[in-house]
């Protein structure tokens, strides 16, 4: 499925269950049924943590990441007034830009020196971080894994790598067995990833650019205002243009000059030029 230009907030999982991530960064489980007449918020939903600004689910447990850029997986089931955060859940990292957990005990982690690192679980509560892992590849500025045992990776200079594993044991990096399968990739960035947080399928990943502009509402700001400046020196320029063209034409049809009399001076007589 292609990703829409708007990350709306929620993940359906099923016609009767959809994950929903509130504009106040609260992520709720909301199972159904949904019936019409039902007033909101459904009374069955559970809390599944806060802050949130991407997440995963994956066989009824999710991977939470949050605004200070911690990694956390929790396990179901959610249910009404559980305590939050979760006492059950255990961290997977920290300093995360973007993740992908292909398992509940296997994550790709991207940190925010842009390694990217294969994590092994399991996640317990208190363990401390980091876990087990081992180094895929760095200068990293995205990556997409379907399984444990690959990774494609796109590196800063836009390289585009298929990584083999097994990634179990440390290797050399980069990976001597990587394949290079095209290069110049465009890196898109859409404004509206910095306004919106994401949620993750199986097979896809945050993408780096959006959550590094979630970090930085204010560059929204910022490419309006210098759009909008560009634009009026456009206009500026233009208006000068069309004036000064008036003038010109404006001059090809006024009157002649008069042309000033010549004084002899020794007969005093005043004469006028021809041609």
């Amino acid at each position: 499925m292609a990703n829409l230009p708007l990350d709306l907030g929620f993940r359906v999982l099923n016609q009767s269950l959809v994950i929903v991530l509130g504009s106040d960064g609260n992520l709720w489980y909301t199972p159904g049924p949904f019936t019409g007449g039902e007033s909101v918020p459904i009374r069955q939903r559970g809390q599944i943590d806060s802050n949130v600004i991407a997440y995963q689910e994956l066989n009824g447990d999710v991977f939470v990441l949050e605004s200070d850029r911690n990694l956390w997986y929790t396990p179901g089931p959610f249910t009404p007034n559980d305590v939050i955060p979760n006492p059950n859940r255990g961290q997977v990292d920290g300093n995360v830009i973007a993740f992908q957990a292909v398992a509940k005990d296997i994550v790709f982690v991207l940190g925010s020196d842009h390694n990217l690192w294969y994590t092994k679980g399991p996640f317990n509560p208190g363990d401390g971080v980091p876990h087990s892992r081992t180094l895929v590849d760095g200068n990293v500025l995205g990556f997409q894994g379907a399984t444990r045992d690959y990774v494609f990776v796109v590196g800063s200079d836009r390289n585009l790598w298929y990584t083999p594993g097994s990634f179990d044991t440390q290797r050399p990096v980069p990976i001597q067995q990587r394949a290079l399968v095209d290069g110049s990739l465009r890196i898109a960035t859409s404004l509206n990833s910095s306004l919106a947080p994401t949620s993750l399928s199986p097979t896809s990943t945050v993408s780096t650019t959006s959550i590094l502009s979630t970090a930085d509402h204010g560059s929204v700001d910022k490419l309006a205002l210098g759009l909008g400046l560009g634009f009026g020196i456009v206009l500026l320029v233009a208006a000068g243009l069309a004036f000064t063209l008036l003038r010109k034409r404006r001059g090809t049809n006024a009157a002649p000059t008069p042309i000033p009399p010549i004084l002899d001076p020794g007969t005093g007589v005043a004469s006028y030029r021809t041609g």
